[in-house]
């Protein structure tokens, strides 16, 4: 077996993670060279006594036609996937990963929201919508890796202050022959840094809706982990069994995988973590950050993204659930207030025979969505029954064929 190294000096690479269109795009992710190094020099807080980073994010919307101005429910459905995954409680083990691996799960403790107040100070949604020229920009560069697409004057938009928000830009990209792109902590600049997702992938509604096998909005948790300094777990060596991804507890392999693939598999000698948000599946097949992943996220926070921690999320009263209220929308049924206001609570559905059919947790969230199609929702009538602290509140709706 492979043993790997403990020197944190990273292989100089930029991630881009393409997607496999119908037009027969074989391969989800290519790398190309990063100007900078991934060193942690840091020391980080033990996992078990860690407290929760809170980071605010602006999406910026960037169209030519209606289908590429997502809608703000879409977005929506991307901040509760980030969240659910990233701030999500660990409890139990997972009976979807493999036996060896469930006791590795673990939560990256952070939080996102949108931005209330812009640079200026003005009153926000967190979302920026900008027509434009040249869909193009998605994916061009200038001397020095500037990105078209994060500067005004090259056609696309400039990025809001990286060290006050997470700017994430949904734009066309199927020109890019990549589905997404993220800069690396060590290589990001006052003028470059973000993230950048084809509008397909925001999400699970809207036009993510159909866009499988990447429709559950993980592109942007894969992409999210390279913001915060996370490798391939290849270590975008591949074949070779040299590469390496810095973190203890996920094991070397020489594949970062595609499609979905069965259990078990094998690489390097070691049994494969092919389920690792860093591997490059399909979205219904990433399953786990590992807690070595979170240290180094949080150990990358501190050294390269501390003033970003220091302008969290601000704290906004909950709602109470009595003012929630249930919409279904593009096949979808969300649970949300009015003003898109956090809320915190427990749901579960429920059939006319009193079955259990789905139960999650609110927290903190915007807006909650029930995934009819993940649970194959028949057609019928159902009960949602949402309780916070010592009150309840009950939705009677009938789910039409």
């Amino acid at each position: 077996m492979l043993i790997k190294s403990s020197d944190f000096v990273f292989s100089l690479i930029l991630i881009f993670c393409s997607i496999a269109h119908q037009d027969g795009m074989a391969q989800r992710c290519s790398v190309a060279d990063s100007v900078g190094n991934g060193k942690i020099i840091s020391t980080i807080t033990p996992f078990e006594k860690r407290s929760a980073y809170r980071f605010q994010v602006v999406f910026h919307v960037m169209f030519t036609n209606d289908d590429e101005n997502i809608s703000m429910i879409q977005i929506l459905s991307q901040l509760e996937i980030l969240n659910k995954i990233y701030d999500e409680n660990v409890s139990s083990e997972d009976p979807n990963i493999p036996q060896e691996f469930r006791k590795l799960k673990a939560s990256p403790n952070i939080h996102f929201c949108l931005a209330d107040k812009d640079p200026n100070g003005q009153i926000t949604n967190g979302v920026t919508r900008t027509k434009i020229n040249d869909i193009n920009i998605a994916c061009k560069k200038f001397a020095g890796n500037k990105r078209y697409i994060m500067h005004t004057s090259l056609g696309g938009l400039d990025i809001w202050p990286p060290d006050q928000y997470i700017n994430i830009y949904a734009i066309n990209r199927e020109q890019c022959n990549a589905l997404g792109e993220s800069v690396f902590p060590w290589d990001a600049t006052m003028e470059d840094d973000g993230i950048i997702i084809d509008y397909r992938a925001i999400g699970f509604i809207g036009t993510a809706a159909n866009n499988k096998p990447f429709h559950q909005g993980k592109t942007l948790v894969h992409e999210m982990g390279h913001y915060f300094g996370l490798k391939h777990l290849s270590g975008d060596h591949h074949n070779d069994c040299l590469g390496d991804d810095f973190v203890s507890d996920t094991p070397i392999q020489s594949d970062d995988y595609s499609g979905c693939p069965s259990n078990p598999q094998s690489s390097c000698g070691n049994k494969a973590m092919y389920m690792n948000y860093m591997c490059t599946v399909d979205d219904p097949c990433m399953l786990l950050f590992t807690k070595g992943q979170v240290d180094r996220m949080h150990s990358i926070i501190q050294q390269y993204r501390y003033e970003l921690a220091n302008h969290s999320c601000i704290d906004v009263p909950e709602t109470s659930i009595d003012e929630l209220f249930l919409i279904y929308n593009q096949g979808f049924y969300q649970i949300k207030n009015q003003d898109n206001k956090p809320w915190s609570g427990n749901c579960e559905l429920i059939d006319t025979r009193g079955h259990l059919i789905w139960a999650s947790a609110s927290k903190q969230s915007i807006s909650l969505s029930i995934p009819v199609f993940n649970i194959n929702l028949h057609p019928g009538m159902y009960f949602l029954r949402i309780s916070q602290n010592n009150s309840h509140k009950t939705f009677k709706f009938i789910n039409f064929p």
